[in-house]
């Protein structure tokens, strides 16, 4: 009888065990699952805020179109507000690299390299003020640029390695090669004169209006006078490097901010 109360007894106490288990394996399960969900949460949200983050900055890019063509009146002019934009956000890129550079000796040389790399493309934007000296002027600002970046890289060939490998490795490499294509390739053929004289023809302001949009100052030809396939080409073409400057910008402003997660 009393075996028989102990072997009873040594039973339930198993399955009290093996319950206790269960209820634990459970709950570790129930917290790695809410783990994961808060996890995944948190990658959506974040996806969700560059999303939106990423519309605000591409709106203010269409806001200075807007201010250009309705107000200032001067997308013919080198001194218009697109191209002002253009080299703001390029010194603000150029500045962002070149402070990273001094700011990690271990990727110095690579962040010097892009930084350079960009400043270039904003001395070829600020052409009109070279060409105060000579014309053409600019390239050789820019070889200089270019030589003492190029000769600073090769120099510290590790850290240069190291800076241009850390920032490929990152999603914001992508966004930043996508906007400089659009900048050097996208702008240029959406730039060649012969397509908007071939899609203009001679019923050029109804074209104007559905491709650019319906903006009454071109309808009403205050912009667009005699040499209207240069400007509506030079607007066009404007626009999209405005475009692709503000998609790098991003792109390295997103670059800052992941640096500090």
């Amino acid at each position: 009888m009393n075996s028989y109360k102990i072997f009873r007894t040594d039973e339930i106490f198993g399955l009290a065990v093996n319950l206790l288990k269960k209820i634990l394996q459970f709950e570790l399960i129930w917290k790695l699952s809410m783990q994961n969900n808060l996890k995944n949460t948190v990658v959506i949200r974040q996806a969700l805020l560059e999303f939106v983050y990423l519309i605000v900055i591409m709106l203010s890019s269409v806001a200075v179109l807007y201010l250009e063509v309705f107000y200032l009146k001067s997308v013919d002019s080198e001194k218009s507000l697109i191209e002002n934009v253009q080299c703001l956000y390029l010194a603000i890129i150029s500045i962002i690299f070149f402070f990273y550079a001094f700011k990690h000796r271990k990727f110095r040389g690579g962040f010097i390299l892009i930084g350079g790399f960009v400043l270039c493309m904003l001395i070829r934007e600020n052409d009109q003020l070279s060409d105060k000296w000579f014309h053409g002027s600019w390239k050789y600002f820019a070889s200089v640029v270019a030589v003492i970046c190029i000769i600073y890289a090769v120099k510290n060939a590790n850290t240069s390695l190291e800076g241009l490998c850390h920032f490929i490795k990152t999603k914001d490499y992508a966004i930043f090669v996508t906007g400089l294509i659009v900048v050097l390739i996208v702008s240029r053929l959406f730039g060649v004169g012969e397509i908007w004289t071939t899609i203009m023809r001679d019923d050029y302001i109804n074209v104007v209006i559905k491709i650019v949009g319906e903006y009454g100052e071109l309808a009403n030809h205050t912009i667009i006078q005699d040499d209207y396939v240069g400007v509506v080409k030079n607007i066009v073409e404007e626009y999209i490097e405005l475009v692709g400057y503000t998609i790098m910008l991003f792109a390295t402003l997103q670059f800052v901010s992941h640096s500090y997660k």
